[in-house]
């Protein structure tokens, strides 16, 4: 069989903002509750994350591998293995708890479809768990990533450094070898948008920050449109992205859409490219010399295909003129995740 395969390509992202949940809340009155991965909206109304499916991948045999992964930082640029287990209630499923990895195999079905979805659970580890949880692995690879806080069972140090409340799921196709064992290629790997948790649920009561795209050229010059809990735009006010660790702000340029939404261009990152190929930098907008958003942008390298097309960005302003209720609920809220579903 042949190695050469296409990149796999996302149809449905899973959603940006979700509530974290312990393996405890997931059990009601000894009934277990499974709180799968959802969508954020999108165009072919799926429910949960689904890629492409080829109709000429039938019968060979393949596989799609999903991994829960970190979000490279300036701390940790390295991407790793996250160590919240994910789970699927789905059979015929090779799972590898130890690589926090689940191989779905693709069937006839998925080929005739032209799609596959993917019900994921994602857990929540207590704390004793991650503290005996042990160095994070990275990702294609055999070797852990390097010890970066001084005490490895410094849980809130851990969290910090790895920012374990962002995720992103990555999915790679999957090849059998003659000797039955699965083979990931890593060609075909693609990352799905950065996944948030959220202690409590985000109700109207709270500020709405939204931002789109999330991520963008290493080079710069992509066009952003962002939502801003500004009250009154004539008031100066100011926006820059920040890096920590050169102890530089790097102001922009900026213009209104309309009364709470703004658009300006990303200038080019001051980091270089590591290894890695993708760092978080926050975009901060300040307002009588307050902090009043900051959301974290993503660059990735020129090759990569991060920009986003008309149609979305003119959605993204639409929805920003709706109710604040409705914004809220269709952006940061597992609507299904309170519903729940009963398995």
């Amino acid at each position: 069989m042949s190695l050469s395969k296409p990149a796999l390509r996302l149809v449905a992202e899973p959603q940006q903002f979700y509530r974290s949940r312990y393996a405890s809340e997931m059990c009601r009155n000894g009934t277990v509750l499974n709180r799968f991965i959802i969508t954020g909206s999108n165009s072919a109304q799926f429910k949960y994350p689904t890629v492409e499916i080829l109709k000429e991948w039938y019968n060979q045999g393949l596989y799609i591998c999903v991994i829960l992964v970190t979000v490279p930082t300036e701390e940790a640029p390295i991407q790793c293995i996250h160590p919240h287990p994910i789970d699927t209630d789905e059979v015929n499923v090779v799972k590898n708890e130890y690589r926090n990895s689940l191989f779905f195999p693709i069937t006839e079905e998925d080929c005739v479809n032209g799609f596959k979805s993917f019900r994921i659970i994602r857990k929540k580890l207590v704390q004793y768990e991650l503290k005996n949880y042990g160095p994070l692995h990275i990702v294609h690879s055999n070797d852990n990533d390097i010890q970066r806080i001084d005490d490895p069972s410094d849980v809130r140090k851990l969290s910090k450094v790895y920012q374990l409340e962002k995720s992103q799921l990555l999915f790679s196709l999957v090849q059998t070898d003659p000797n039955g064992r699965l083979i990931v290629l890593s060609a075909t790997s693609v990352y799905s948008n950065i996944m948030t948790a959220t202690k409590d649920r985000v109700t109207n009561n709270n500020v709405i920050i939204r931002c789109s795209p999330q991520k963008g050229h290493w080079i710069g010059g992509d066009d952003i449109l962002m939502v801003i809990p500004i009250s009154d735009r004539k008031t100066p006010c100011e926006i820059y992205f920040e890096y920590p660790s050169l102890q530089r702000q790097e102001p922009v340029s900026f213009r209104f859409v309309d009364s709470k939404t703004i658009t300006f261009t990303t200038p080019p990152c001051l980091i270089e490219v590591n290894e890695n190929h993708k760092i978080e930098v926050p975009i901060v907008v300040r307002q009588n010399n307050q902090e009043v958003a900051r959301v974290n942008f993503c660059y990735e390298p020129s090759t990569y295909n991060c920009r986003c097309n008309n149609d979305s960005i003119f959605n993204f302003i639409d929805e920003s003129n709706t109710s604040e209720l409705s914004s809220s609920s269709s952006t940061f809220c597992d609507v299904d995740d309170d519903l729940a579903e009963y398995m």
